[in-house]
């Protein structure tokens, strides 16, 4: 966020475009983030200061709304490709006071501009089954928009969707993100994102803009149904953090009563890609992560940065790499603890009920199942602490 007087020169700046470009423009999205069973929130980019909002009901007639709350507006300047730099901003609604596992209809406006209609579940609640999908390393290709068709043809669909990171290939570039956006956007629209930051993000500044992400941004955790959900920010310059070790294992004990724990992040523990040097990159997050999934349970481990599928096991975890979303292929060399490895474009759904956890990979180009796996719920008797 800017100061007061930081926003009030860059409200003139954005106001002025306005009277100069006429019509407001809806650059990027919707998309939708942080579901819950009695919400979510709205994004868009625009490129004008005007009246933005959100309607909303249960229905195509809609029949609610909610304005842009002026006093959390965010902004920033981007550079378009080849062209000049250019302020623009970045647009958050939150919905709120919705019924749980409930399809709403939604389109959002931004002066006399309007968003076709799209629609979203809200979250399932507690003992109810449901489906989400995994994947990362996207870029703007076309094997990039294979893997968003799979995901839109998934029967049934996922009730939202987990990114290992390396969205594009470099977060300090505005263009690239036009570029996520633009193949990512039929997804984006209907089913909330849920991201974690890669090594191509390079620590940019629009990709905590551009979502709303919860607590802490580069590490958060939420809840869904009968299972918790935790992203990492391992990427080089924050994977000795003392602090994200130490709200990891508080977030872990808070939470230990959940049927299903996911973790995911970008840099894999454990890899069986044919390159020694990312074979090896994953050595301290071995030593330091390990020891605590392993003592806490969790059911399985999502990364990206191999840009291929693997199912290695270790110490009774699944580490499941699943970066296969876009950019170019990386051969596998399967080791001990691989159950199964792929060089494939891919995605990954994973079927929760109240007995287990199925997990599949799909081959984006044609359905196809790569490999498919069950974890057990997780029997979570009270802890004991000496």
């Amino acid at each position: 966020m800017y100061n007061s007087c930081r926003i009030s020169v860059l409200f003139l700046a954005l106001l002025s475009i306005s009277l100069l470009s006429g019509a407001a423009t809806i650059k990027k999205g919707p998309y939708l983030s942080r579901v819950e069973t009695d919400g979510v929130t709205v994004c868009w980019v625009t490129d004008v200061d005007e009246p933005s909002k959100v309607e909303y009901g249960t229905s195509r007639s809609l029949g609610q709304e909610e304005p842009w709350n002026l006093t959390d507006r965010k902004w920033d300047y981007v550079w378009e490709a080849g062209g000049p730099e250019e302020l623009i901003a970045f647009v958050q609604v939150r919905l709120s006071g919705l019924e749980p596992d409930t399809e709403y209809f939604y389109r959002v406006h931004t002066g006399d501009q309007q968003s076709e209609i799209s629609s979203f579940y809200t979250a399932v609640t507690e003992g109810k089954d449901f489906r989400f999908v995994a994947y990362g390393d996207t870029r703007p290709t076309d094997n990039h928009r294979l893997v968003v068709d799979r995901v839109m043809q998934t029967n049934p669909p996922p009730k939202f969707v987990l990114h290992t990171g390396d969205m594009v290939s470099n977060g300090q570039q505005w263009p690239d993100w036009q570029g996520f956006f633009d193949w990512e956007a039929p997804l984006l629209k209907k089913f909330p994102f849920y991201p974690s930051i890669g090594n191509h993000e390079h620590n940019a500044e629009n990709y905590f803009t551009l979502f709303d992400l919860p607590e802490r941004e580069r590490w958060y955790s939420f809840d869904y149904g009968d299972a918790h959900f935790i992203a990492l920010d391992e990427t080089p310059q924050y994977r000795g953090d003392g602090g994200q070790r130490n709200w990891l294992i508080q977030d872990l004990r808070k939470n230990w009563d959940k049927a299903y724990t996911f973790v995911f992040f970008h840099h894999p523990p454990y890899s069986c890609t044919n390159d020694m040097g990312r074979r090896m990159g994953g050595v301290d997050l071995q030593q330091k992560l390990g020891p605590i999934f392993e003592a806490y349970e969790i059911t399985a481990v999502f990364n990206g940065h191999d840009h291929n599928y693997q199912h290695n096991l270790v110490n009774g975890v699944h580490y499941v790499v699943t970066g296969g979303g876009g950019a170019s292929i990386h051969p596998v060399r399967p080791r001990a603890f691989t159950k199964k490895a792929a060089a494939v474009y891919h995605i990954m759904t994973v079927d929760i009920d109240e007995d287990e956890a199925t997990l599949t990979a799909v081959k984006a180009d044609n359905g196809e199942t790569v490999d498919r796996f069950t974890i057990p719920r997780r029997d979570t008797p009270d802890l004991e602490y000496e």
